[in-house]
């Protein structure tokens, strides 16, 4: 009756010790956020302090979307930081590339091959074009 109590007692220390390592792995990740709940917490946070927006801007913001005539800290409210810059006439005018987070997604190339016959501009689908600091055309 020993060797049965013995292996009892095992699967239970070892089911005890499972339990107990799947509870810390949940806690832990009970406090992760999707893309999703940063990008509207970022927006909210921008709008909440900037009380002077423009209602028109301030909705887009919330909604995560750009418009025309809109800053650049305005656009990272929106969009977040761009996953990259190109920079045309002395830093005149700018465009912004954003990565594959929400709210943009990106083109997946098929093979190996088309990935890098893709153009940056062909991989990132969320751009915003810049003059002087400010939204002149968008596409995402």
């Amino acid at each position: 009756m020993e060797p049965l109590t013995g292996r009892w007692l095992q699967r239970c220390k070892a089911a005890a010790i499972l339990a107990l390592g799947a509870a810390l792995l949940l806690s832990a990740c009970a406090g992760l956020r999707t893309d999703y709940q940063i990008a509207r917490e970022r927006a909210a946070s921008y709008v909440a302090g900037h009380p002077d927006l423009d209602p028109e801007v301030a909705g887009a913001i919330k909604a995560n979307q750009v418009r025309k005539g809109m800053t650049k800290e305005q656009v990272v409210a929106a969009w977040g930081r761009p996953a990259a810059i190109k920079r045309f006439r002395n830093g005149a005018l700018e465009q912004w590339l954003f990565g594959c987070d929400y709210p943009h997604i990106c083109n997946s190339p098929g093979s190996f091959r088309e990935a890098h016959a893709m153009m940056i501009d062909e991989y990132y689908n969320s751009q915003a074009f810049f003059e002087n600091g400010v939204v002149t055309d968008f596409k995402s």
